[in-house]
């Protein structure tokens, strides 16, 4: 949604509700219906790698 003109939004989904533990205390969080993107460059998140624990796979 933060790409598209507000008059022709129709929905935007936001799954973060459905993830526990939450990933990143700093992210997004829904307020009165509605999400804001970050300001700066990026997706907005910084993950707690103790939270996410070991990777499932390595490629190197």
């Amino acid at each position: 949604g933060a790409a598209t003109d507000p008059r022709y939004l129709m929905n935007v989904c936001d799954l973060s509700g459905y993830v526990a533990p939450r990933l990143d205390e700093a992210g997004p969080v829904r307020q009165a219906g509605t999400i804001r993107p970050p300001q700066e460059a990026g997706l907005g998140v910084s993950p707690n790698p103790n939270v996410l624990g070991e990777p499932a796979a390595v490629i190197e």
